[in-house]
């Protein structure tokens, strides 16, 4: 009797009717794919910007971060199944700090105390931003916001204007980023079934490696390793 390889069941290849060469899906993605993790630091020379004509330093500091890689092989990558992920947490933090932005700039933000609160979630609001769309401009941006915050607090007028426009925009921006982060996480939750009906398909699959082809011991359909998805979606929930 022929050996089978791990993870096989007894079954045979719908080309070449012979089941010693079949090994799951699951079990190429897992032997085929690799976790790597550790710590590292980072040297920030600093910078000196200015503020009309009072110059602002950055001193040089040095900071530590984690990271993270996953590595696949070719034929690992191919038959992996990439399910949809969650609505990224960004649109949702922009939405209620600007609506809490909202909330302290509509009162009497006469206060220094009041002032400051106001700016500092500003601040916050546009590391947010800048975390999200350019991660390595950190440095830059913390320059820019702490030199836009001592030039707004040294001009009164323009810093009340300032904050009548944010008091306006500070709404309308809540409002578009909740709705359309609860948006797409009421879209994702409805297709909840069918990402449990991918997995289903997906984890039942076999691969054959005398004919280089995944097909489903099911319905016995098969297709090459790159068009997987065809036999994840030939029997969706809804068709017929």
């Amino acid at each position: 009797m022929p050996a089978h390889p791990l993870d096989a069941p007894m079954t045979s290849c719908p080309l070449c009717q012979k089941p010693d060469q079949i090994t799951s899906v699951q079990a190429i993605v897992r032997s085929g794919s690799s976790e790597t993790s550790g710590t590292g630091t980072t040297w920030h020379p600093g910078a000196t910007g200015y503020v009309g004509s009072t110059s602002i330093h950055v001193g040089p500091s040095l900071s530590t971060h984690r990271f993270h890689s996953h590595s696949q092989t070719h034929l690992a990558r191919a038959l992996d199944l990439w399910l949809e992920q969650p609505p990224e947490r960004f649109r949702l933090d922009l939405g209620l700090l600007t609506l809490f932005l909202a909330v302290l700039g509509s009162g009497a933000v006469d206060s220094m105390t009041r002032m400051l609160m106001f700016l500092v979630l500003l601040v916050t609001v546009f590391g947010l931003v800048v975390r999200r769309f350019a991660p390595r401009a950190g440095v830059l941006a913390g320059l820019a916001a702490l030199g836009a915050i001592l030039y707004l607090l040294s001009r009164p007028e323009p810093l009340d204007g300032f904050v009548r426009i944010v008091v306006v925009a500070a709404p309308v921006v809540s409002v578009v980023a909740l709705g359309s982060w609860l948006w797409a996480w009421i879209g994702y939750r409805r297709r909840a079934p069918l990402r449990e009906h991918l997995y289903r398909v997906w984890s039942r699959l076999l691969y054959c490696s005398r004919d280089h082809r995944v097909f489903d011991p099911e319905t016995g359909v098969h297709t090459d390793p790159g068009d997987v998805n065809v036999l994840l979606h030939a029997h969706r929930p809804g068709r017929h």
